[in-house]
């Protein structure tokens, strides 16, 4: 073997072992019971396609000459465009290795400043509910101490209102009576004045009649009996007159004693209601000067409360939208930091994969050249086992060679199928590994995410090529 031959295997060796490091000392443990992402065109592996001329067209046993030039063309192909292919995507599953490792720290990194940042506007919230509920219970016990106070003052109003009425009722009622005691006292004083009267119309009367003419008698005698007559009426006038005038003169001084006492009375009444309505005005403006400074201040206080409500409906509306706004901003930033753990997951994993799928392509190349140097075309008789799923050929069993290799596999494990490529080739069968490494735009047969372990792949792949370059 020339040394460019053993070059690559040493090369790709060497970043085999650079990314295994890698991956194990900062991949996480892959999470249980989740699903794997899938992979349907993963970045970073692009291998050349190989040409396909040298297929076969059926699955029968090629001749010898068909196996000599398929063994040249795959031996060139292994040695130059392969091991190239190899190196690429080695080198290109490093870099996107080395771009989620730094994608993973600068996710870390805002996880870890949203979570702080989460804290901060956790504590401010609380803050601002705690400040909240204390100016809550201080304006409900300020406006517990304004109704309060507007309860008693109303009360006290009420019992204003009801003495004032009382007494308004009482010296109402003194008047009525006072003004009836009145209206008979001016009565009495019509019907002693329509007495005064009468006597002086009979005095104006008997005047008259005293002023009239006296027809004298002309005899002595009758003169003289005449004069006796005249005598004794006015005698007696004079007594009835005398009589009347005592009368009327003790009648007038008690009715003017009386009015006098009336009008004494009437002026003492008067004084006395006067004094009476005097103080009880007096009272009145003193109530309806508390009532209206009682009835500003419980405005004032009633504006106050207003104010100071709608204040702290204001400071509360106001808070609410901040909290809702926290509220919202908290569950944004959850989910960005759900949605950033869970992209941190999938970085992870498909790290982990990518690390996994760097072995395993790097053992499987490496194996493939080693068998590739042994032997090209193995022969069915010489294989007891399936090459992918290590199952063992019972007998009768159908067994095919991966028409771009030459390993034998059971059918279920050749199932994949190279289109025709060139004038002279058909659709062949080719196992898995050489699917992908053929097929630039095919899925890698690893997306099921069954592909075998580093620890398992590390150990030698088979013995096959040792019985086969025994017999040979």
């Amino acid at each position: 073997m020339n040394p460019s031959e053993s070059s690559p295997p040493s090369t790709s060796s060497s970043s085999v072992d650079f990314d295994t490091e890698t991956g194990l000392s900062h991949a996480p443990p892959t999470p249980p019971c989740r699903t794997r992402p899938a992979l349907d065109s993963p970045e970073g592996i692009s291998f050349e396609t190989a040409s396909l001329e040298h297929l076969s067209l059926d699955h029968a046993p090629p001749s010898e000459s068909e196996v000599e030039s398929e063994t040249e063309i795959s031996h060139s192909f292994a040695d130059g465009e392969g091991a190239t292919a190899a190196c690429e995507g080695c080198r290109r599953l490093k870099e996107r290795l080395q771009s989620l490792q730094m994608e993973h720290m600068s996710v870390s990194n805002r996880l870890s400043a949203t979570v702080a940042d989460l804290h901060t506007v956790k504590k401010a919230m609380e803050e601002t509910e705690t400040r909240a509920n204390a100016e809550k219970a201080l304006f409900e016990e300020h406006t517990a101490s304004f109704e309060q106070r507007i309860s008693q003052l109303s009360q006290r109003l009420d019992g204003l209102l009801k003495q004032y009425q009382e007494y308004r009722r009482s010296t109402e009622s003194e008047f009525s009576r006072l003004e009836q005691e009145r209206a008979s006292a001016q009565m009495e004083l019509s019907e002693v004045e329509e007495h005064y009267r009468t006597l002086l119309r009979k005095r104006h009367d008997a005047a008259a009649e005293m002023a009239a003419p006296i027809d004298l008698p002309s005899a002595k005698e009758d003169l003289e009996l005449y004069a006796l007559q005249m005598r004794e009426e006015l005698l007696s006038t004079s007594v009835a007159c005398e009589h009347l005038r005592n009368r009327l003169d003790t009648e007038t001084a008690t009715n003017r004693e009386r009015l006098n006492e009336e009008r004494w009375k009437r002026i003492q009444v008067e004084e006395l209601l006067r004094s009476r309505m005097r103080d009880a005005n007096e009272h009145i403006s003193g109530l309806t000067r508390n009532f209206e400074a009682s009835k500003q201040t419980a405005e004032k206080a009633t504006e106050r409360a207003s104010a100071e409500v709608k204040r702290l409906q204001a400071e509360l509306a106001e808070k609410d939208m901040v909290l809702q706004r926290t509220r919202d901003e908290v569950t944004r930033l959850q989910n960005r930091m759900s949605n950033l753990q869970k992209d941190l997951e999938n970085s992870e994993k498909v790290s982990l994969d990518f690390v996994r799928l760097s072995q395993h392509l790097q053992i499987q190349l490496e194996r493939q050249r080693e068998q590739t140097q042994e032997v090209r075309w193995q022969d069915p008789e010489d294989v007891t086992q399936c090459l992918g799923c290590k199952r063992p050929f019972e007998a009768g069993m159908v067994k095919r060679n991966c028409r771009h290799c030459g390993a034998i596999f059971c059918p279920a494990c050749l199932t994949k199928v190279i289109p025709p490529f060139g004038a002279r080739s058909r659709p062949a069968r080719v196992c898995d590994m050489c699917h992908t490494l053929l097929v630039k735009d095919a899925a890698p047969y690893f997306c099921s995410g069954t592909f075998p372990c580093a620890d398992e792949e590390s150990s030698p792949p088979s013995a096959t090529p040792t019985i086969l370059r025994k017999k040979r």
